[in-house]
C-alpha cells in the first residue's frame, strides 16, 4: 500500500511541476483549448514520474540484491576452491596407492601439510 502511496505522490508531484513549468515558462497553457494542454501535461508526468520510479526503484533493487549476488559469488568461489583441493586430494591419494602397489616409499607430504607450510610466514 505505501508503494502506490509513493508512486502517486510522484506522479502528483511530476504533473504539479509540469504543469507550473508549461504555465509559467512556456506560456502554452490556454483556457479556451485546455484538453491538449492537459493531454501534454498529463502524458509528461508521466514520462517523468515513470524515470522517477524506475530510477527510485532501480537503486533499492541493487540495495536489496547487491548482498544475494555477493553471497552466491562467493559461495561459488568457496565451491571452486573446494574442487581444487579434493582434485589436489585425489591425485595425492593417486600417487601413494600406486607407490604402494609397487612396493615404493612414499614420502610426500599430503596437500594439508604443503597447503601448512605455505602458509607459515
Amino acid at each position: 500500500m505505501r508503494t502506490w502511496v509513493f508512486y502517486c505522490a510522484i506522479y502528483v508531484f511530476c504533473f504539479a511541476g509540469l504543469s507550473l513549468f508549461q504555465w509559467l515558462y512556456l506560456n502554452t497553457w490556454q483556457l479556451d483549448n485546455w484538453v491538449p494542454t492537459l493531454a501534454d501535461v498529463a502524458g509528461g508526468s508521466i514520462g517523468l514520474a515513470l524515470l522517477m520510479v524506475i530510477s527510485v526503484e532501480g537503486v533499492r533493487a541493487m540495495v536489496l540484491f547487491a548482498p544475494i549476488i555477493k553471497k552466491r559469488m562467493e559461495e561459488k568461489a568457496r565451491q571452486e576452491g573446494r574442487r581444487e583441493k579434493n582434485a589436489e586430494w585425489e591425485a595425492w591419494l593417486k600417487r601413494r596407492d600406486e607407490a604402494q602397489a609397487n612396493g615404493q616409499p612414499f614420502d610426500e607430504p599430503s596437500p594439508s601439510q604443503e597447503s601448512a607450510k605455505n602458509n607459515d610466514p
